[in-house]
């Protein structure tokens, strides 16, 4: 009898595992932070004044509240909170291309965070 008590938990945890994985389930890890999953910037490249549109996609894998942080080398970030902000360029003329660098943090409620860059080049 044992045997087959045995053989029967083993299937149901055997069928238990196979559905989570097929179901694309994953184990969550609380000792992770967010994740970045995506940084889009609309162009590379913008003329003195232009505005770029940004967008963070990030994924925390114990549904935290993420907060957003953008920041900039120069310009000005429409909304430095948003997931989707706008930066506009500085109007300064330098005489040659600048290159700016943007960045966004992602931060949980365990201040937790991850962070990426993207250079744009404003053209003169």
């Amino acid at each position: 009898m044992s045997v087959i008590r045995h053989s029967c938990a083993v299937a149901i945890a055997t069928f238990m595992l196979a559905g989570c994985a097929l179901s694309g389930n994953q184990p969550v890890d609380p000792t992770k932070g967010p994740r970045i999953t995506s940084l889009q910037v609309s162009s590379s490249r913008v003329t003195p004044g232009g505005i770029i549109g940004l967008e963070v996609t990030a994924q925390s894998p114990d549904d935290s509240k993420l907060t957003y942080l953008w920041s900039s080398t120069q310009g000005m970030i429409s909304d430095p909170r948003s997931p989707r902000p706008h930066w506009i360029a500085p109007n300064s003329a330098f005489g040659q291309d600048t290159y700016i660098t943007l960045s966004v943090r992602v931060i949980d409620d365990k201040q937790r965070e991850d962070s990426r860059q993207e250079t744009v080049t404003v053209a003169n």
